[in-house]
Formats: structure tokens, sequence, C-alpha cells
């Protein structure tokens, strides 16, 4: 098996779980089983939604129109990190500032984890396809 393949199927994969999460959390805000934090009167789980969402936009468009994908990538990838990053660290310094997953963990924790993996795989596969 091709290994840009298998880093290419691992970074949907990633990017579908972060999306598929952070849906079913708006979904809980939406129906008020959930509170997440506001920026500017909107939950900051939609924002982050949008975000998860052009990273799964971009890997869709990857394949017809490259040129367009790598900056739609990179921008839901800024926002999503940006937002994982300050509820990170405003959760160690405050604490409650995230949804909890898991019955004990702050999504944000889970959100700012899974950015990173993402990064990585997405410059892992993007210097994969530039030496083949």
């Amino acid at each position: 098996m091709n290994t840009t393949y298998v880093k290419r199927l691992a970074l949907w994969c990633f990017v579908a779980i972060g999306l598929s999460g952070v849906v079913k959390v708006s979904y809980l805000q939406i129906t008020g089983a959930e509170s997440c934090p506001n920026i500017v009167g909107l939950p900051i789980c939609y924002i982050v939604t949008i975000g998860y969402g052009l990273m799964f936009l971009a890997l869709l468009l990857s394949i017809p129109v490259k040129h367009i994908s790598t900056p739609v990538f990179l921008s839901g990838w800024a926002i999503t990190f940006l937002i994982a990053l300050s509820g990170t660290a405003l959760e160690i310094i405050n604490g409650h500032a995230c949804p909890i997953g898991f019955g004990w963990l702050p999504l944000c924790y889970v959100s700012l984890a899974l950015c990173i993996l993402i990064f990585g795989l997405f410059k892992w596969t993007q210097k994969s396809a530039q030496v083949t």
C-alpha cells in the first residue's frame, strides 16, 4: 500500500473525527443541552465547526483544484487551532472554559491535540506529494 495514501487517509479520518465531534457539540448547543462560551454573541463551537468544515472542504477540493485547497485548509486549521489554544489556556488558568467530553475531559484539549496531529499529517502529506 502506498504510504502517501495511508497518510491522506489518516488526515481524512482525523479531520472527520474533529468535524463530527464539534457538530455534536454544536447540536447540543442548539438544543440547550450544552453551553459553549460566546465570542461577540456567537457560540465558539459554531466557529470551530466552520474551521473543521473548511478543512473538510479543502480535502474534498484537493483533487480538482489543488491551488485553492491549501489556503482553505490552512484557514480552517488556523481558526480551529487558535480557538483550541485559547480555550486550553483559559481552561488551565480559570477552569470550566470548555465543554466537557467523556465525562471529565475538556474538549478544547481534544481539539488542540487533533489540530496538532492534523497539521503534522497535512505537512507530511504535502512533503510526500512534492517528493513523488
